[in-house]
């Protein structure tokens, strides 16, 4: 019964993990950057006091990115500056 569960436990995992492998780079990223702004608003609810900045500190650290990319992500413009669908679109915005 016990080796039962644990085989369907590590199915379950082995379907994620292959899940994951399907997903394109874009689909992995917009995830990270969608887990990154709840985690940031569990926080912020969590330790209202704490600076944003100290937030987004511990977030860099728990995603291993710099505080930086964080900041970018939860100011929106990571997708805007790093997955550019064409030149004329560039051109539109400035």
């Amino acid at each position: 019964m016990v080796s039962d569960i644990g085989s369907r436990l590590k199915n379950n995992q082995n379907q994620k993990i292959m899940a994951d492998k399907n997903k394109t780079r874009r689909q992995r990223i917009v995830e990270r950057n969608q887990k990154i702004e709840k985690q940031f608003i569990k926080l912020q609810n969590k330790h209202p006091r704490w600076r944003s900045d100290a937030i987004i500190e511990v977030l860099a650290d728990e995603f291993f990115l710099s505080k930086a990319t964080v900041a970018h992500i939860l100011a929106g413009h990571y997708e805007r500056f790093f997955f550019k669908t064409s030149k004329k679109e560039d051109h539109e915005n400035i």
